[in-house]
């Protein structure tokens, strides 16, 4: 069967929109889940991309629940004993010498299926926002970001976000490679709106003015492109396979640069 094959879940999502337009009703297959220390899952699925038979052989897998990520020894569980609908974190023990390493990758296991388990990749740790308790995570931001797409009917070549600490109250910033259709202002109570159904809680922190309406900045095309290069060129760069744009921005250069490149942005 005729088919295009790539990564379309996690963050990887915002780019569908635009292969859809190019390959029209093509079926589009996820073939595989896997990251620089370990191969991890084999998509069976064409139907449902996004969705990964865990791989037996390359390392031992072990799995950290997602409310004890944040310790210090966290507690984990192995293959068998992980439960369906439940987040993790993996842990590998790998032939190349790695031995309980945290991956930093959160999934959610779905299904089993034989011996091993059947997970869907959420988001990685760091990724979260917790300005005030309300915990928006990485998948979350991506939600909000592929409703404000759809609502707006936005063309979106890539986005990333960061927290504003200085303002009063505290707030997200999205970055937007994107045209801006109208107001400004308009798309920024938009995003609000989809962070809020995103993630619910974030309502009772809006309500009660603990948390900012989020800032939304345009930025100029190329912008990505970029920072991507930026990237690359670092001191400890990435793989070339494996250098993804940052869906949460922590480092000061990078925040400065997509800041440099704003076109417009609300207040």
């Amino acid at each position: 069967m005729t088919h295009a094959m790539t990564i379309t879940s996690g963050s990887f999502a915002t780019y569908l929109p635009a292969l859809r337009r190019y390959l029209g009703d093509l079926p589009i297959y996820n073939p595989s889940y896997g990251a620089t220390e370990s191969f991890i899952g084999v998509g069976i699925w064409p139907d449902r991309p996004g969705r990964y038979v865990m791989a037996m052989d390359p390392s031992y897998f072990e799995f950290i629940p997602v409310d004890l990520v944040d310790e210090e020894q966290p507690p984990t569980v192995d293959i068998a004993g992980v439960g369906i609908g439940e987040r993790y974190e993996l842990v590998i023990t790998n032939h190349a010498g790695l031995y309980r390493y945290r991956l930093g990758d959160v999934v959610t296991v779905v299904d089993r299926l034989g011996e091993t388990s059947v997970i869907e990749f959420v988001y990685r740790v760091g990724t979260q926002f917790d300005l005030v308790g309300e915990k928006t995570s990485e998948d979350q931001v991506a939600a909000a970001a592929s409703g404000l797409s759809k609502t707006l009917d936005l063309e979106v070549s890539d986005y990333t976000t960061t927290e504003d600490v200085e303002a009063s109250p505290a707030r997200y910033v999205i970055y937007l490679e994107s045209e801006a259709p109208g107001s400004i202002e308009d798309m920024a109570e938009a995003f609000d709106e989809e962070v809020q159904r995103a993630n619910p809680v974030t309502r009772g922190f809006r309500e009660n003015e603990l948390l900012g309406r989020p800032r939304l900045a345009i930025v100029a095309p190329g912008t990505f492109t970029r920072l991507r290069d930026v990237i690359a060129d670092s001191d400890l760069p990435p793989a070339t396979s494996q250098l993804k744009i940052p869906r949460r921005l922590t480092d000061p250069t990078h925040r400065a640069l997509l800041e440099s490149l704003v076109v417009t942005a609300s207040s």
